[in-house]
């Protein structure tokens, strides 16, 4: 049993490819089956307990990852291994979507060390109380009388006649010595035997138990969750993306700055005006106007009062430029980018205050992670570099990206540790531009 755990241990897995070279050749990929393998890192869903949805799958070679459209969502999170092929719909944002086959956890405990261990530990218990029989059964028979050594006493049932009558003299039988040392040497063995099988089901005990000791996984970091609205399409194919069903855009309040243009009151009074000439209100206005008009600019060659009987000009509202996506995108990422690079200035520099004031409570989703993350910003001041930013995600004068922080802290006993966080970046639009709403942590860190 013990060789079969190595050989299957030892036998060459399927080899998988890197999510960065799935990104890379993402043209070449049509329809073909590829294995990835990778943590997940958050899940995207219309509820907790739903069954469909996204989640983001990320390696060693691309901290940005992958989503994966599944029908059983892994809400546990861990290490997957798992077959998919590349969505025929893939999003506006540039990021690579594959529609999940099948899937396996590779971190969980190796169910043929648990069984390997159960049944050595059976082996053991069984083996030492057979060991413990055969040993009693031999002091049993070494300290009984001889079976070569016999009373002579005459013919069975026959006493000695008198109670004073002498003891019956010995009678030595060869035969007899011989089985005797035979059975002797037999219960001999078989104590051996069965000491020795037990040392050894104590040695394959003990290896199984270090077998399933090692394959014990790490624990599995919760993937955060990530709300999204029935109503929207999480992955738009459009060229024009809908609003994203992110839980941190649905929470800001809408804007509708950029809808001013239509302005529908002055219509609305125009054509009032037109209806209902009776009204009591503005028909006598106009004659009025009229005869001063009349009696005024006769004597006087001069047209200047004409325009003012004319009716309220309409106001020039022209319609302001359709804005240009390259250019506000544009905008966005870099107002995004001086955010995250305050977010890391304000950490360094033990700026509690700015940093609370930059990851505000009212988007920040799960509070007791954003607790703890101020713990240890107060009790250990971590140093703080700014890693990869991904690319920006615009929606109706909203925009959101998400950038890596990589920390690095002395815990307790000076031991040094380091952690590498995310968090998301939310900007809105406003008359005056593109302004910082607040960040959100993704990870738990610690």
């Amino acid at each position: 049993m013990l060789l079969l755990a190595v050989l299957l241990q030892a036998a060459p897995q399927p080899k998988h490819t890197w999510i960065a070279d799935l990104k890379a050749n993402r043209a070449t990929l049509g329809n073909a089956i590829v294995r990835v393998e990778g943590d997940v890192v958050d899940i995207r869903s219309t509820s907790p307990t739903a069954k469909f949805g996204f989640y983001r799958l990320i390696d060693a070679s691309d901290p940005a990852g992958l989503l994966v459209r599944t029908n059983q969502l892994p809400k546990e999170g861990g290490a997957l291994a798992l077959r998919a092929k590349l969505a025929s719909q893939q999003p506006a944002d540039g990021s690579l979507l594959l529609d999940e086959i099948d899937r396996q956890r590779t971190d969980k405990k190796s169910n043929f060390a648990l069984i390997l261990a159960a049944a050595s530990l059976f082996s053991v218990v069984t083996l030492a109380s057979l060991l413990l029989k055969a040993a009693l059964d031999e002091r049993r028979y070494k300290v009984s009388p001889p079976l070569w050594l016999l009373p002579d006493a005459g013919p069975y049932g026959k006493g000695a006649g008198t109670s004073s009558a002498p003891a019956p003299a010995l009678k030595y039988s060869a035969d007899l010595e011989e089985q005797d040392r035979r059975q002797r040497q037999r219960l001999t063995e078989r104590t051996r035997g069965f000491f020795k099988l037990t040392l050894g089901a104590l040695g394959l005990t003990a290896a199984s138990g270090a077998w399933l000791l090692l394959s014990r996984p790490t624990s599995a970091q919760m993937p955060a969750f990530i709300f999204i609205e029935a109503d929207d399409v999480p992955i738009p194919a459009a060229p024009a993306p809908p609003p994203s069903g992110d839980t941190t855009l649905a929470q800001l309040p809408p804007q509708r700055a950029d809808s001013a243009p239509h302005e529908p009151q002055p219509r609305r009074r125009d054509s009032a005006s037109t209806k209902k000439p009776n009204t009591p209100v503005t028909a006598p206005a106009p004659p009025h106007v009229d005869t001063v008009r009349v009696v005024v600019p006769a004597p006087s060659p001069a047209p200047s009062p004409a325009p003012a009987p004319s009716p309220p000009p309409p106001s020039p509202e022209p319609s302001p430029p359709p804005l240009d996506p390259a250019v506000e995108r544009t905008r966005a990422a870099a107002a995004l980018n001086q955010a995250a690079q305050s977010v890391v200035d304000a950490i360094n520099a033990h700026r509690l205050v700015d940093v609370a004031l930059l990851l505000p409570e009212g988007i920040a989703g799960d509070l007791g992670r954003r607790e703890r993350f101020m713990k240890l910003l107060k009790d250990f001041s971590p140093r703080a570099s700014l890693g990869n930013v991904e690319g920006t995600s615009l929606a109706e004068g909203r925009a959101e990206t998400r950038f890596a922080v990589s920390f690095s802290w002395r815990g307790d006993f000076g031991v040094e540790r380091r952690k590498t966080a995310r968090f998301l970046g939310l900007v809105t639009r406003d008359d005056s531009g593109w302004r910082f709403q607040g960040a959100r942590l993704l990870d738990a860190i610690p």
